[in-house]
């Protein structure tokens, strides 16, 4: 049951991301009517590519400063995290810094478009919600889209050599929909591509001119979970023409997900939820195939839950919750090339809000991993506006590049990212 209202508790979380409502904004459009097809000569062709926060030769994140946000680059390379301002005498704190958010201001979606393009949603609190983009320096900062009244941006999808898809939600007095538009990295209008799938699945990845989408269904009520249990199925979307391929489907009853899964490469991976069997795979031409993994006796046969995390350099990462209560995860990794392979732990990891968990891997790089390998905790004294003191917790997040053996190997020799 618990893996169920995790289940429900993600798909809200999807339909009801935390945004301002927005205010109307002239000269945009994105019109909730149903989208005419497009002509065939209309259809875009190319791949489109899923987007991450990483590129070959760094990662994109937030920082805080002041209680104020920068947009940040970490250099894999030098080990260092710098501001997105290309001021050398600039103090990061006044909007004419190019980094600089306002601290009332969330970012979400912060993207490495290609090499010289980066793009984030922008929620304040008050006003519409935006889509920009800025070079990959963080300069020629601009406005690709202006959310309209009722529509609440969620994530920048995925893109093409000439466009950024994201998806949006629908308000139309009580009823609510997800769309997939497509708007020009050159500033052209926005154009709505289709109604998501609904129930609102979970994006896996991209492949071809086709969304990699994870559904899955527990009915209406508790009541019709517990007695009917849950449909899953993973399919290709083609948000063009709405084409839907079924590439595998599953039933669980209501106390689990009964498979976990990844989408890599061309192929799709998966895992039992709930025990220590075989890892599988299946691809689009209807191969498949499954590596026979020898698991570890604390995990054969005990009360677990098996989460596929993702595959990294042909192997496959597991995180096991359950035999050592629930304040201690660990990781297992095991090899996905062959027709077995030995599931070996993992050791490196940290304490997040006391409990142990693995390591954070956010990227890969020329043999090398970048991690968020340690969190502090501390609590500091604001003066509110009535004068009296208040005490917070401020989290301060440590990340470190790790080799791929020394990962391997459990060994925490990490060159920690610094600040200038």
């Amino acid at each position: 049951m618990k893996n169920q209202i995790l289940c429900i508790a993600a798909a809200m979380t999807l339909l009801c991301a935390c945004a301002a409502r927005n205010a109307p904004i002239s000269g945009q459009s994105s019109s909730t009517a149903a989208p005419v097809p497009p002509a065939a000569e209309e259809i875009h062709t190319g791949e489109m590519r899923a987007l991450s926060a990483g590129n070959e030769g760094g990662y994109y994140l937030t920082g805080n400063r002041g209680g104020n946000q920068l947009l940040c680059y970490i250099d894999y390379e030098q080990a260092v995290e710098v501001p997105l301002c290309t001021s050398p005498s600039c103090a990061h704190d006044s909007e004419t810094c190019t980094a600089w958010i306002p601290g009332d201001q969330f970012i979400a979606s912060f993207v490495s478009v290609d090499e010289n393009t980066i793009a984030f949603i922008r929620s304040p609190s008050d006003g519409a919600q935006t889509i920009e983009v800025a070079d990959a320096t963080g300069a020629n900062r601009r406005v690709l889209y202006t959310a309209e009244s009722g529509q609440f941006l969620q994530t920048i999808a995925c893109a093409d050599s000439e466009a950024l898809y994201f998806l949006s939600e629908e308000l139309s007095g009580s009823v609510s929909e997800m769309r997939v538009y497509r708007v020009p990295l050159s500033g052209s209008a926005a154009q709505p591509e289709g109604a998501y799938p609904s129930p609102s699945p979970e994006l896996l990845g991209v492949s071809g001119r086709n969304l990699v989408l994870y559904q899955y269904d527990w009915g209406d009520t508790t009541e019709e979970a517990e007695a009917n249990g849950c449909e899953h199925r993973v399919f290709l979307w083609n948000p063009e023409t709405g084409e839907e391929t079924t590439l595998d489907t599953w039933h669980s009853d209501a106390r689990s997900n009964g498979r976990s899964v990844c989408w890599d490469d061309g192929r799709l991976y998966w895992v039992s939820s709930d025990s220590a069997n075989p890892l599988h795979w299946l691809d689009e031409a209807g191969g498949s195939g499954q590596v026979d993994v020898a698991w570890p006796a604390e995990v054969t046969g005990a009360a677990a839950t098996f989460t596929l995390e993702r595959i990294v350099d042909g192997r496959a990462l597991v995180t096991v919750w359950g035999p050592w209560g629930t304040d201690l995860l660990k990781r297992y990794l095991a090899d996905v090339s062959g027709e077995s392979a030995t599931a070996t732990e993992i050791p490196l990891r940290f304490v997040s809000n006391a409990s142990e968990r693995p390591i954070e891997i956010l990227a890969e790089t020329d043999g090398e991993l970048l991690v968020h390998f340690a969190q502090q905790d501390s609590f500091a004294t604001q003066v509110q506006e009535d004068g009296y003191p208040t005490k917070t917790v401020e989290i301060s997040n440590r990340y470190g590049m790790i080799s791929w053996e020394d990962f391997l190997a459990g060994i925490p020799n990490y060159r920690e990212i610094t600040a200038p």
